[in-house]
């Protein structure tokens, strides 16, 4: 797309790296001083996005942005410095990684359909049962879940029956084609860890989220299941998950899958959603749009009391709390003991 690449961009700001993959490196974000790394470079779609403060963008809006600049100048400055041709394009200034992101991914009804023959080719480990159990889910909870362990590494054989039921996976995030033509998952021994589903307001899998057994060194626990950037690969799109009755009055607001999944056992079956991060808060919108119809009246929202310490999850919940009010429900903001971070953490306390 450019005449040059993410890493000579890496380069001329001296961004530092903490965490690189195949397909993507993880800096730290100059623009909200994190310096764990919580800023994503795609380095195949070129653009990237920091996971704290939310700044997103591509590589020549990344260098303007740092220096303050017009997009047109940046790609100009750029070309010097680096002493490529000058051939600037306004597209390169306006490409959006969300629209790319999503226009592979499958229906829905696809996606749910091959997901569920997949976790009945998987199993549980116990250290994860367990891990499950001491946040205070029961194991009939867990099963019902479906929460999996995820394989120890690609596995043909799962390929081959998951084909052999007609299942897709082309469009389904964390499928690939090899460089030999075959389709494979995306797994590895650094992503190892509880597949977690993420259900759809009508129950549907629309995704899988990975709590990692080992904590990357950027401070990740949470991954998606993806394979953005692979060959006939697929993001995740980040989507909002789902948890009891869409027809309830009253909804609660969270962050993290599974911790929507546990709050909602441990509050006696109230409705949770939940926002893959503080700052994922765009994927909200189609589901607020539903529950008005639905009749909800109340939504209740419950981020994590870091909220009061972390800067950038206050940005989000800010961010979520403005787009609400853009709907006719009352809204209302939960607080705890802060010795409890998550409302996961309060609920199982009190139990």
């Amino acid at each position: 797309m450019y005449p040059f690449h993410s890493y000579d961009i890496i380069k001329l700001l001296d961004l530092k790296i903490r965490h690189r993959n195949e397909s993507s490196v993880d800096v730290n974000c100059p623009f909200c001083g994190d310096t764990r790394g919580k800023m994503n470079i795609h380095l195949k779609k070129e653009v990237y996005r920091c996971n704290y403060c939310d700044k997103s963008g591509n590589l020549v809006t990344l260098y303007a942005d740092f220096y303050g600049m017009s997009n047109k100048t940046a790609y100009g400055e750029i070309c010097e410095r680096l002493h490529k041709p000058y051939t600037y394009k306004k597209q390169y200034s306006t490409y959006s990684r969300e629209e790319k992101e999503r226009n592979e991914i499958a229906p829905l009804e696809v996606r749910h359909k091959t997901y569920g023959v997949f976790l009945s080719l998987l199993t549980l480990k116990e250290e994860h049962r367990k891990h499950l159990e001491c946040r205070g889910l029961t194991k009939e909870q867990i099963e019902f879940c479906g929460f999996k362990s995820t394989p120890e590494e690609e596995s043909k054989e799962m390929i081959d029956e998951l084909l052999r039921q007609n299942c897709t996976l082309k469009g389904v995030p964390g499928f690939y084609l090899n460089t030999s033509g075959n389709w494979a998952m995306n797994f590895k021994s650094s992503s190892a860890g509880i597949l977690i589903p993420i259900c759809s307001i009508d129950k549907r899998i629309e995704a899988f989220q990975i709590r990692l057994n080992q904590i990357w060194k950027n401070g990740t626990k949470y991954i998606w299941y993806s394979s953005a950037g692979k060959n006939n690969g697929t993001s995740s799109g980040s989507p909002v998950h789902f948890m009891g009755n869409p027809n309830d009055t009253t909804i609660y607001v969270t962050e993290g899958g599974l911790k929507a999944t546990v709050a909602h056992y441990l509050s006696g079956g109230k409705t949770f959603m939940a926002v893959a991060g503080a700052n994922h808060y765009k994927n909200t919108i189609p589901i607020f749009k539903q529950l008005k119809e639905n009749g909800t009246k109340r939504i209740l929202l419950a981020y994590d009391m870091d909220r009061f310490t972390n800067i950038y999850v206050m940005n989000g919940y800010k961010k979520l709390l403005k787009l609400v009010a853009c709907y006719p429900f009352f809204v209302q903001s939960l607080v705890w003991d802060k010795r409890y971070k998550g409302i996961d953490d309060i609920l199982l306390q009190k139990r």
